[in-house]
């Protein structure tokens, strides 16, 4: 069996985990502080990102690199008391505990927004790209991926084979066969 990027799909995150920790890849978010080191969190990256990479690995890639989020998208501040459309999307500031925030974007998405996988994976975006966003053009980006952007949540097999008839049941032993496959070709 030739295991391909859609069948890393299957994996759950401890068995995820558990071969990124074979392989050695690094799976921890790592961020900059305020006097420029570099800082390990327990926080793991997401899902797509850690099966690219093991998917890159298995293709014959070997230097990984951790994910760093540097200083510009990383707040160093307790939770605000208020927040404007301007204020930027901070990683360390974007959590489903700062109620201020979700009340926030609950607001300006017309009461839509929830702190759900979306939510995060476009966070994730974001400060993978070190890039600078408002709470404005986050919250049209939420709405943009919630719509369907660009159907790319294949990682969530669960839910695409749910969505395709297979029963909960099903799925259980489906998903258990595949992986065991997977872990068996992969570990050898």
């Amino acid at each position: 069996m030739k295991v391909t990027r859609k069948d890393l799909n299957y994996l759950n995150m401890q068995e995820i985990r558990s071969l990124a920790y074979h392989f050695k890849l690094p799976i921890n978010i790592h961020y900059q502080n305020q006097q420029n080191k570099i800082l390990k969190k327990s926080d793991i990256e997401s899902k797509r990102y850690l099966l690219d990479k093991m998917f890159a690995y298995i293709q014959g890639e070997r230097k990984f690199d951790p994910m760093v989020y540097y200083q510009q998208v990383v707040s160093f501040q307790p939770f605000k008391n208020i927040y404007h459309e301007n204020d930027l999307v901070l990683y360390q500031d974007f959590k489903s505990t700062n109620k201020i925030l979700k009340s926030f974007l609950k607001k300006i998405t017309s009461e839509k927004f929830y702190f759900g996988a979306v939510a995060f994976i476009e966070a994730h975006k974001i400060w993978r790209k070190n890039k600078k966003v408002t709470l404005k053009e986050y919250a049209e980006l939420w709405m943009a991926a919630l719509r369907g952007g660009d159907g790319s949540f294949e990682e969530w097999a669960y839910i695409c084979e749910i969505q395709k008839g297979m029963s909960k049941d099903e799925w259980k032993n489906f998903r258990q066969d595949k992986a065991s496959s997977i872990l068996s070709v992969l570990l050898k």
